[in-house]
C-alpha cells in the first residue's frame, strides 16, 4: 500500500477544508443551514476537478470532526451534512 507524503495530506485537508468552509456537522445556525446528506462517494465525486482524495481520507476527515454516519432511508451508510443556504 502506497505511503502518502505530508506535502500530498496536507493538500488533502485544505481540499477537504475548502469543501466544509460552507457545511456543518449540526444545524446551529437556526434555519441558516440545510440538510445536505452525503455518501462518502458523492464526497469524492465532488472533490474530483479538484484533487483526488481516497475514500479513508475522506472518512478519517469527517469522524475527526464529529460528522454523523447514519443509514438511509434504502439503507445506505450516509453522512449527516448541514450546507450553509
Amino acid at each position: 500500500m502506497k505511503q502518502q507524503n505530508e506535502e500530498e495530506q496536507n493538500l488533502e485537508q485544505v481540499v477537504l477544508d475548502a469543501y466544509f468552509s460552507v457545511r456543518s456537522n449540526n444545524d446551529i445556525g437556526g434555519g441558516v443551514f440545510a440538510k445536505d446528506d452525503k455518501t462518502t462517494q458523492q464526497i469524492i465525486d465532488e472533490l474530483e476537478t479538484t484533487m483526488e482524495v481516497s475514500e479513508k481520507t475522506v472518512v478519517k476527515y469527517m469522524v475527526d470532526h464529529d460528522y454523523i454516519l447514519k443509514t438511509d432511508e434504502d439503507g445506505t451508510p450516509i453522512w449527516q451534512i448541514y450546507r450553509m443556504r
